[in-house]
């Protein structure tokens, strides 16, 4: 791109529209250029290299802001945008997202199920199981406000801010209250569910909603469909924590549904929700809850290498079982639910070899079979992946880091592409030109420095979707995975406040490596550390690898962009990584 010779404003666009009461505001001028903001209140900050961020303050439903630039050569540039604003909207009625209008509920004795909703502010909400006359069977108040939690490990890594909002994604405010809440079902037969709102002590004084219900005393039978995994949810919403994902043709104990998820029995403890659109849903004959196959374990000759690939064979059954499965660094469990072993011990030959340890157990409830494994000493686990090879047979693999940093595979994936640019440089270069070529000039560098194995999931300006991007790794069988990308702020937040190198993880067993990333690669480019993030991403979500995505630096914020956007920033970049993976230590 041309140098520039004025005033270049990126963000926001004429007639953009905030759902904030503060605008982003990003673009450059050349360097010792400065920048006022006219009309309005806000504040700008220019880096030394001329670009700037900031934020304007808006008011009303539209407003025009204006930029002032004071170029070097003493000429003055102006530009003018006009934002409008979408002023928070006031709910006057119950809006329920779950259950649906018209929606009948199929539920068994014991299940629980959400309710999801917006209710005006001050206004109670109760639910009420009534029988086929409407008499209510039970009763209980809905407080809102309730929410799942992460996993316990988040805390220590301060998730809390920046990647689900990134690329100018916020949403409008409502005044009204979000309310989520579990509703467990009566082990009587029930009619109907009835959603009641009224005043604070939560009666039917102003309106009510009635939902009929499908009463099953057992359950029904759910036959996984698709050709990817179905994701599994702790809750029937898209943004609820990940479970262990299953795979197609495997059955699983279907406890009812609501709206368009059905909840699925894992094992009598383990629950998880997923889309109706993924599982058939098979009424009769009734799942048998029992039905207990055994199977057998083939483990490898040689435990001390870095793949181990450990055969899980079902006997004299044409069903697939559901599997529970965790990795961490040190190791890995998998969970044959509804499998009892055929034999109570493992072949011992194969120990002998090692100080790799594999134990073998009964579940919590006794209806299933606890797989622990343990790396060796010195070795860290860094992906798994567990993939059906028969009606019930599994192939459990688990890789360890080789001893030299030069044989590992790595895939390099560059964000974004094609049509989704990601977000914009001050400067106007698209994130997804910026990712590829970091991601270019890293592949190369990686090569120079003798690394055998690179790969990458995009070489031209191409869009790959996130599910192609997921099955183009796991086919790579990698031992890292790196998704590269720059990082940016919505409408709202002050961009003067967020800068720095960031990484994400999601598994533990890909955490020592984020962690190791941020140190090392902040070190290196003289960029401040943001923060090591456990997120529930798509190239994060890749157990197969260590996968970790890297946020380069903000290109919401001037000071970041000085750095990113420099000539030599690729280079220096791929130079970085490549002294950093040499310096990891497994």
């Amino acid at each position: 791109m041309a140098a520039n010779t004025g005033l270049q404003w990126v963000y926001p666009s004429n007639g953009h529209v905030c759902h904030e009461d503060r605008v982003l505001l990003v673009g450059s001028v050349p360097a010792g250029g400065k920048i006022a903001l006219v009309g309005t209140t806000g504040h700008v900050e220019v880096s030394s290299q001329g670009n700037f961020s900031g934020w304007a303050h808006i008011s009303g439903a539209q407003q025009t802001l204006s930029l002032k630039a004071t170029l070097p050569n003493g000429q003055m540039a102006e530009q003018s945008r006009t934002i409008k604003r979408s002023a928070p909207k006031t709910i006057t009625a119950v809006s329920w997202q779950t259950p649906q209008q018209g929606q009948v509920l199929r539920v068994t004795p014991g299940l629980v199920v959400s309710v999801q909703g917006t209710v005006p502010a001050g206004v109670a909400v109760s639910a009420q199981w009534v029988d086929a006359e409407g008499n209510p069977v039970a009763s209980l108040a809905i407080h809102p406000g309730i929410n799942t939690k992460s996993p316990s490990d988040v805390s220590s890594d301060q998730r809390h801010n920046v990647f689900g909002q990134l690329h100018q994604l916020s949403a409008p405010a409502h005044a009204a209250t979000q309310v989520k809440a579990l509703v467990p079902v009566p082990m009587q037969p029930v009619a109907a569910l009835r959603l009641c709102w009224g005043d604070d002590t939560g009666s039917c004084g102003v309106g009510s909603q009635t939902f009929p219900v499908q009463y099953h005393a057992t359950g029904w039978q759910g036959v996984i469909t698709g050709k990817r995994p179905a994701t599994m949810r702790s809750s029937p919403h898209t943004m609820a924590p990940r479970l262990t994902p299953q795979w197609a043709d495997t059955v699983v104990p279907v406890l009812g549904t609501w709206g368009d998820w059905a909840l699925m029995a894992l094992s009598h403890t383990q629950k998880g929700w997923v889309p109706l659109d993924n599982i058939t849903l098979i009424d009769d004959p009734l799942y048998a809850p029992l039905a207990l196959p055994a199977f057998r374990i083939a483990l490898p000759t040689a435990p001390d290498a870095d793949t181990l690939a450990l055969a899980i064979a079902g006997v004299a059954h044409a069903e697939r079982q559901p599997i529970i499965w965790e990795v961490t660094p040190h190791g890995a469990t998998l969970t044959l639910c509804h499998t009892p072993p055929e034999c109570d011990v493992l072949p011992q030959p194969w120990l002998h070899n090692s100080d790799a340890q594999l134990y073998m157990a009964p579940t919590a409830d006794g209806t299933g079979t606890v797989l622990t494994y343990t790396a060796p000493k010195g070795r860290q686990v860094c992906g798994m992946a567990v993939t059906p090879s028969g009606h019930n047979d599994w192939q459990w693999t688990l890789r360890h880091y080789p001893a030299n940093p030069k044989d590992w595979r790595i895939v390099l994936d560059a964000g974004h592409g094609g049509g989704e640019l990601g977000s914009i440089a001050p400067n106007g270069v698209p994130e997804k030109t910026q990712n590829l070529a970091v991601a270019l000039a890293c592949q190369q560098a990686l090569a120079a420095a003798g690394f055998k194995h690179v790969s990458m999931i995009r070489t031209t300006d191409t869009f790959v979707g996130l599910a192609e991007r997921q099955d183009a790794v796991a086919e790579k069988q990698p031992h890292i995975c790196l998704s590269l990308h720059h990082n940016a702020l919505p409408d709202g937040r002050d961009p003067g406040q967020h800068r720095g190198l960031s990484t994400f993880y999601y598994y533990p067993s890909a955490r020592p490596l984020a962690l190791h990333l941020a140190g090392a690669l902040s070190s290196s480019l003289g960029l401040p550390q943001d923060k090591v993030y456990w997120d529930n991403l798509a190239l994060t979500r890749i157990p197969d690898a260590a996968s970790v995505l890297i946020e380069w630096g903000y290109f919401t914020n001037p000071h970041d962009a000085d750095v990113v956007l420099a000539k030599d920033f690729a280079n220096k970049a791929a130079n970085a990584l490549v002294a950093a993976l040499i310096g990891f230590t497994p």
